[in-house]
């Protein structure tokens, strides 16, 4: 979603700004920082250190009529010849994300392991000189916030977004002159490289850091080096967008945003000087290209991510000024959100690995914002299916969005967003029912269906597609990094309420003990049975909420 000072627009591949007004979004909450730390190690016990007064919601399971059981498809057994493939890509605890902002309860935002973390650009040098990092008036202090997700086991990565009013009029793309020579953002790569030199790992000289003298209206401030805090961070937000300017240019074209990577990078490979770009204050951190609006249009970003290899191979020799390729994608139907199946996911996402693959060899890729509405009227919206209240469907068609990058080879997901904030008569509104948490504060289902994923498999990477034998069952493995362990996830593909009744599935001769995990509302680490292993498989019952089957041997 595209933020552009205290204007939001709401961001799709297909469909441009939206009309409706918009809460707030600017560093006006209070509560930031830590209410309880987290250690996200994804045994079967942990409950990802939340509050348990806060683990109530309205709006569970059983709403709507009864659902309608597939009775007919047939149990036909798995095979598991393909289980067995080399786990790869991102622990499980890594890889799932979520967006949200520094006032969020640390307690809260362990439900992801990563967190992409919206933090305008002028709300730490804008009217004040960098480093503001604290605030009084809006009770937020990112030195204390960082250090409290560290102490968490959350990995996070600052958004630097939004423009400053003393560059470019404050406006987009920000650049100082001619928006297609690296030279012109001198103050954002000189922003990027305090940043980096305060939070990241390398400790960088005093004498090239900055320091808040001049500003009145700050507490005092250390200057602090090699934090060890942020291994990530991301310059900018959807400056892709072909909604805002007359005749559909982008914000920033391709060519400028290749010039306001490299400077950003490394000071344009050191030629601006010593104290631009996030290489330069730590080379053992990592850029993440602004994410792209138009993750859902593989065509139009593709030409985007050409346009900056392009440049990049005639103005610094091939070395492509950023490390993670940066995608958001909606399900967006007619007129409502639509399952991650209903759109082929899957072979969207592979059109980037894939290009990925033939271009950037190395580059991670990403897609740090998906989700959909609870609010059934939006855009965005999720219906209820059957049993499955709009609650639950949002938990299972982020799940079943996470598995489908995950088969794609996407790096890291990152849900949109922890909280919904008020929004009055907006609420129909596309992304302002998104939160895994409602404006009462109440966790809704895919917070706890989310978290009770992360934490079982967390120190699991994907590992295969296993054929099901079955039209209406999906099966993919996983693979333990701490053992021979791993597990298998079950579900059905569909949204007409489809159960598949005693489906037979295959385990490994080695497999002496299986564990259903059932991914329910109200449970932050699902609800946990025993199955037995008869004639090398188990038994189990598959619906449209992914299921995981645990093994000591996979």
């Amino acid at each position: 979603m595209l933020r552009l000072g205290s204007v939001t627009c709401v961001v799709l591949a297909t469909a441009g700004c939206g009309g409706g007004s918009r809460s707030g979004e600017g560093p006006g909450h209070d509560g930031g920082g830590s209410d309880g730390t987290v250690g996200p190690d994804g045994s079967t016990s942990h409950d990802a250190g939340h509050d348990a007064t806060r683990d109530s919601k309205g709006g569970g399971p059983g709403e709507g009529g009864g659902g309608s059981h597939d009775s007919g498809a047939s149990a036909d057994a798995a095979t598991n010849s393909d289980a067995g493939s080399a786990a790869k890509g991102t622990l499980i605890n890594t890889f799932v994300g979520v967006n949200g902002f520094n006032w969020n309860a640390v307690s809260d935002l362990a439900v992801a392991g990563s967190l992409r973390e919206y933090t305008d650009w002028s709300w730490t040098e804008g009217t004040f000189p960098y480093p503001h990092n604290e605030d009084d008036w809006y009770d937020w202090n990112h030195d204390a916030f960082y250090a409290s997700l560290t102490d968490a086991g959350i990995d996070p990565m600052p958004c630097i977004e939004g423009p400053v009013p003393f560059v470019n009029d404050g406006g987009i793309p920000p650049a100082s002159g001619d928006p297609t020579q690296p030279a012109s953002y001198a103050a954002h790569a000189d922003h990027l490289f305090q940043y980096a030199a305060r939070y990241g790992g390398t400790v960088v000289g005093k004498s090239l850091l900055k320091d808040d003298a001049g500003n009145p209206w700050a507490f005092p401030e250390p200057t602090l080096t090699g934090q060890k805090e942020i291994r990530y961070f991301e310059n900018g937000n959807e400056v892709d967008a072909t909604w805002i300017l007359p005749g559909g240019a982008p914000l920033e074209s391709a060519t400028a945003m290749a010039a306001n990577c490299s400077a950003d990078y490394d000071g344009d490979q050191g030629r601006m000087g010593p104290t631009f770009g996030i290489k330069q204050a730590d080379p053992t951190a990592k850029m993440v290209l602004a994410g792209m609006s138009q993750g859902g249009n593989p065509t139009a970003a593709l030409a985007y991510l050409q346009g900056i290899l392009d440049w990049s191979n005639t103005h610094r020799g091939g070395s492509v000024p950023f490390d993670v390729i940066n995608l958001h994608n909606y399900n967006v139907g007619t007129t409502s959100g639509v399952s991650p199946e209903s759109t082929n996911l899957v072979a969207t996402m592979k059109k980037f690995t894939a290009w990925r693959d033939a271009n950037m060899a190395g580059k991670e890729v990403w897609v740090t914002e998906f989700g959909f509405d609870t609010n059934s009227a939006s855009p965005l919206g999720v219906p209820t299916i059957g049993p499955n209240s709009n609650f639950i469907v949002q938990g299972q068609w982020i799940l079943r969005s996470m598995l489908a990058m995950l088969e794609a080879g996407i790096d890291r997901a990152y849900i949109y967003w922890l909280a919904d904030q008020a929004c009055g008569a907006y609420c129909a509104d596309m992304f302002n029912t998104c939160g895994l948490i409602d404006v009462n504060n109440q966790r809704k289902a895919a917070y706890y269906m989310v978290n009770a994923f992360r934490s079982r498999l967390a120190t699991m990477r994907y590992a295969a597609e296993v054929t099901s034998g079955n039209a209406n069952v999906d099966i993919v493995s996983f693979a333990d990094t701490h053992g021979p362990g791993g597990a298998y996830v079950l579900w059905a593909p569909t949204s007409n309420a489809t159960v598949v009744n005693g489906y037979s599935l295959p385990v490994p001769a080695a497999a002496t003990t299986a564990t259903q995990v059932l991914l329910v509302d109200q449970q932050l680490t699902g609800t946990a049975s025993p199955l037995t292993i008869m004639g090398g498989a188990v038994t189990v019952d598959v619906s449209e909420t992914p299921t995981l089957v645990i093994l000591d041997h996979l």
